[in-house]
């Protein structure tokens, strides 16, 4: 289940930016991206789910797509053309970057009774030999408003990861999701051959619009492919 909505999720993201668009030509372009992306999302779903043998694994295809994007966004030559290939991008960059700064007004809300934190952020070894051309400027990296407080210039943070770079990322990650997300990485989650790290940051909570009516929760029976049939509670 878990699977399945953050997968919807991100697309539902992915669809409200696309109603942005200003003129049919756009729109047109826009909708074969969205479509594209769609049939991205569900690809990586079969793929992750097939290989996967975890008890409780949650994945947000968008999120994944956002941060490729910001790999596309440095790239060049052949590693342009695979990386466009792969993320079915076709419109030309300025156009991706309109539609991407319009789809980040959905990625933050927080009320009364919603609260979504959708955020991306990037780490490259600054003791390595990495070197960003003149003017990177990610889209994806930019954050909304003050939100995005470590990404100012929407380009990857630059950490040892020797040494305190699981800090760094907790504390980014805790502020983020406003004390909601725990992170635990530790100095030991990173080794020798780690030059860059991508990681989003999503966190959502809602009140139901129609909520269950408590007192029609009865129990029933509920399948456990390991235990067997088991008596749950069910709304």
């Amino acid at each position: 289940m878990k699977l399945g909505f953050l997968g919807l999720f991100g697309m539902v993201l992915s669809l409200r930016a696309y109603q942005c668009a200003n003129t049919v030509d756009t729109k047109s372009l826009l909708q074969n991206m969205t479509d594209a992306r769609l049939q991205f999302a569900l690809n990586l779903l079969q793929m992750e789910s097939t290989h996967l043998n975890l008890k409780n694994f949650a994945m947000s295809p968008f999120s994944t797509w956002s941060l490729m994007v910001m790999l596309y966004e440095g790239a060049d030559g052949s590693t342009l053309k695979q990386i466009r290939d792969v993320l079915a991008i076709y419109v030309d960059y300025p156009t991706l970057r309109k539609w991407y700064e319009a789809a980040r007004a959905y990625h933050y809300l927080n009320s009364e009774n919603t609260k979504l934190f959708s955020l991306r952020y990037a780490y490259y070894d600054d003791v390595g030999d990495i070197e960003f051309v003149k003017g990177y400027n990610s889209v994806v990296l930019r954050g909304v408003g003050e939100e995005n407080v470590v990404l100012q210039e929407g380009r990857p943070r630059g950490v040892d990861f020797d040494q305190g770079a699981s800090i760094i990322i907790n504390d980014d990650i805790d502020k983020a999701s406003h004390g909601e997300i725990y992170s635990s990485y530790s100095r030991r989650s990173f080794n020798n051959t780690v030059t860059m790290l991508g990681i989003t940051v999503s966190y959502f909570k809602a009140k139901w619009k129609y909520p269950f009516d408590k007192s029609q929760t009865k129990e029933e029976q509920f399948s456990d492919c390991k235990r067997g049939s088991l008596p749950t509670p069910k709304m």
